[in-house]
């Protein structure tokens, strides 16, 4: 970031736009965004700005800014997998997916059953 802006106010002062320290800081000060507004108050009362160099100002920042990543908590997903026993004797495995199978048939057999567009003509 400081060097960006280096970049920028040496561009400026080659095309004859000088700005002093002073005046920089205060731009630069002024362009933060609104989640920066305590950091910006801070700098102003507790440091003379006429005397603050621009790199004690991004220096300040830039510690700001790794504080208050710092101090949010990282939220990490945790992620369950279904895991089932192995079992040499495959005709375990295949019953357990028929049984599955037979239950969603069956649940979905009892939701046609049960809806109005269907008339019933046994009682379940």
């Amino acid at each position: 970031m400081y060097d960006r802006l280096n970049t920028i106010i040496n561009s400026l002062a080659l095309l004859g736009k000088n700005y002093t320290n002073a005046k920089l800081v205060r731009k630069i000060l002024t362009f933060l965004p609104m989640n920066w507004e305590a950091k910006k108050i801070t700098i102003e009362e507790a440091k003379d700005l006429t005397t603050l160099r621009l790199d004690q100002l991004t220096g300040s920042l830039l510690s700001y800014d790794e504080e208050k990543w710092s101090s949010v908590p990282q939220t990490t997903k945790s992620i369950a997998f279904k895991v089932s026993a192995s079992t040499d004797n495959e005709s375990d495995d295949i019953e357990a997916e028929t049984d599955e199978e037979l239950s969603l048939l069956v649940k979905g057999l009892n939701k046609l059953l049960y809806q109005k567009r269907f008339k019933r003509s046994v009682k379940p």
